[in-house]
């Protein structure tokens, strides 16, 4: 099996107004929480939610198969793939490729195995109408960091939260 990382942070959405904003994060959610490689977004009282037009941010965390960042390049692949598991699964699908929105991923990931931590700002846009797998994706910010406990508290802002 691969090394696995992970990953804890934010993700912010933009939709055409802040409802449908949500309604991806659900949708995404509804699938993505049951990977093996999993993505959850977290919908409790911690949310960092923001009524703001057209934005809706939650706390997120994930594990990785060597890093995260996979986890956010394949997402598009992976929704598609998912799609005949259930009719759950394949009707939360359907229902964002008919939506357009943009993703953005702010996290930090832990990759013992490899010795290092991961700082990122990662954007994905899907174009509404068009198949889930055409999202595109795109680094904004990449830093590799080296693992230790003061990176970590560096990087999480938390003594408690990774180490």
């Amino acid at each position: 099996m691969a090394n696995q990382s992970f990953a804890q942070g934010k993700v912010s959405i933009i939709a055409k107004d802040y409802e449908s904003a949500k309604e991806v994060a659900e949708l995404i959610n509804s699938v993505t929480s049951y990977f093996t490689f999993y993505t959850s977004f977290y919908f409790d009282d911690s949310v960092i939610s923001l009524d703001d037009e057209n934005r809706f941010e939650c706390r997120l965390d994930g594990r990785g198969r060597w890093n995260f960042f996979n986890n956010i390049k394949y997402l598009g692949e992976w929704l598609d793939d998912y799609r005949n598991r259930t009719l759950k699964q394949g009707n939360a699908v359907s229902k964002l490729e008919f939506l357009g929105f943009e993703l953005t991923f702010d996290y930090v990931d832990i990759r013992e195995a490899d010795g290092s931590i991961d700082k990122a700002v990662v954007k994905v846009t899907h174009v509404a109408d068009t198949p889930i797998h055409s999202m595109t994706c795109r680094k904004v910010s990449y830093k590799r960091y080296q693992y230790s406990e003061k990176n970590l508290v560096k990087m999480t802002d938390s003594q408690t939260l990774f180490a």
